[in-house]
């Protein structure tokens, strides 16, 4: 385990860039590795209260520089509605911009895949023609 030169940190005060509140904390960075040697980054508050962050967990893209500098950005979920359900699979139109058609089998019956997968797509092949169609 290591602490970072100096042991504090601030963040900027006031608003940021998309008008999001921000806020100040003065706190340690530990940075140390677990046993499957993966890095553990925390920041440790030095006056801890509950209440001062809205609580998250979430997956993101960190970047720690040689200078100590902690940056985080959280990746948002994207969430699916589908378009159409069917036994095995559904389509669904992305926020993303991408339409996605999903196929979930039980390993138990990956030697019927084949025939479902046809299934599948052929229903989803009938309706989307229908839909062009209106």
């Amino acid at each position: 385990m290591r602490h970072v030169k100096g042991g504090h940190f601030e963040q900027r005060k006031g608003m940021s860039k998309k008008g999001e509140k921000t806020i100040t904390l003065n706190a340690q960075m530990v940075i140390s590795k677990t046993e499957t040697g993966v890095d553990l980054v925390q920041v440790i508050p030095d006056d801890p209260c509950e209440g001062l962050v809205t609580p998250f967990k979430g997956w993101g893209f960190g970047q720690l520089l040689g200078n100590a500098l902690f940056n985080f950005v959280r990746k948002t979920r994207i969430r699916l509605k589908p378009e159409l359900k069917v036994k095995y699979g559904s389509l669904s139109y992305g926020q993303d911009g991408f339409d996605r058609l999903t196929i979930v089998v039980p390993s138990g019956m990956r030697n019927e895949l084949p025939a479902i997968i046809m299934e599948v797509t052929t229903i989803v092949i009938n309706y989307l023609k229908q839909k062009l169609k209106a």
